[in-house]
């Protein structure tokens, strides 16, 4: 996708907005910030590193592999 044009690159940008805000607006996607000290989103980041995959399928095996093994 490095040779496309300026036009191209703003119409799937908007394309992608319009599909990520229909997404949100109808319940399918949410989304959260998370903001906290730095060495704490160093772990988190080093924790999603392992985990592999994106953020969200990363903290998703995170959360189910402390969920299955009863951490409180």
């Amino acid at each position: 996708m490095a040779n496309l044009t300026d036009h191209s690159r703003r119409l799937r940008a908007q394309t992608a907005a319009e599909f990520n805000r229909e997404k949100l607006e109808s319940g399918e996607y949410r989304q959260f910030l998370i903001k906290g000290h730095a060495a704490d989103l160093d772990l988190i980041d080093e924790a999603v590193k392992l985990a592999g995959g994106s953020r969200t399928q990363a903290l998703k095996a995170i959360c189910a592999f402390y969920l299955s093994n009863g951490q409180k």
